[in-house]
């Protein structure tokens, strides 16, 4: 059973327009205990996606998407921390992204190209601040 599609992408300024094919079946995947178990972990550290849906920070690079996490920020108390806990956050991962984002910021290019740095890195430290002893 084949897909096939039709798309769109950009690179450099220039846009391409593709079409693809994918004949027969999909290889069967390897499956691995840790994998099945913990798909959105590595070496206990949570994946972007699954941290954000945990954290709840804003999703965009927007002047909303600023304001979401600045107001989650705003209202994050020790019993919203206990439940992202609940819901599978732990502190390795809060962590690494404090480490990621001081990283980025560190770098004015990356610093002025993503408006949501500062804020989610604010965000991580008043996780922290909370954090249940």
């Amino acid at each position: 059973m084949g897909q096939s599609g039709t798309g769109f992408f950009f690179f450099r300024r220039t846009s391409y327009a593709v079409t693809w094919e994918i004949v027969g079946k999909p290889p069967k995947e390897q499956e691995s205990p840790d994998e099945e178990e913990h798909p959105d972990e590595k070496d206990g550290v949570l994946s972007n996606k699954r941290f954000g849906e945990i954290v709840r920070w804003g999703k965009s690079q927007s002047a909303d998407g600023v304001a979401a996490t600045v107001a989650r920020t705003a209202s994050l108390t020790r019993p919203g921390v206990k439940e992202m806990i609940r819901q599978g956050l732990n502190r390795k991962s809060v962590e690494a992204f404090i480490e990621v984002y001081k990283t980025a910021l560190a770098n004015p290019r990356k610093a002025k190209a993503n408006v949501q740095l500062e804020p989610r890195l604010k965000l991580m430290r008043k996780i922290l601040e909370l954090w249940p002893e």
